[in-house]
């Protein structure tokens, strides 16, 4: 399982083992697979992580990035959440691609 929080810590959401990101009450927001790629609550893919921590939109531009520690920064390399678990690269997509939308 991987928590996904912004800057006030605050959860947004989690991901859970099915690969589903769910939020606070169990609506579905989209599903991440073990490779990277990110799809939004109608199945369409909206970005990926690489295996460096980059984050990618659908039109293949870099967007942020996600560190070891599990901080999300954006294009600028402002921190922008934090992600706790396993695979923080996962949520760290996750959190720029289905929250971060400016």
């Amino acid at each position: 399982m991987i928590e996904i929080f912004d800057l006030a810590k605050q959860k947004l959401a989690t991901i859970k083992d099915d690969n589903n990101v769910v939020d606070e009450h169990g609506s579905r927001l989209g599903r991440v697979e073990p490779d990277g790629e990110v799809y939004d609550t109608f199945n369409k893919k909206v970005g990926f992580v690489d295996s460096k921590g980059y984050v990618f939109n659908d039109k293949l531009s870099h967007i942020g990035t996600v560190k070891e520690n599990g901080n999300v920064l954006d294009y600028n390399l402002h921190t922008v959440g934090q992600v706790r678990g396993k695979f923080v690269e996962l949520g760290g997509a996750v959190f720029l691609l289905l929250f971060k939308k400016d």
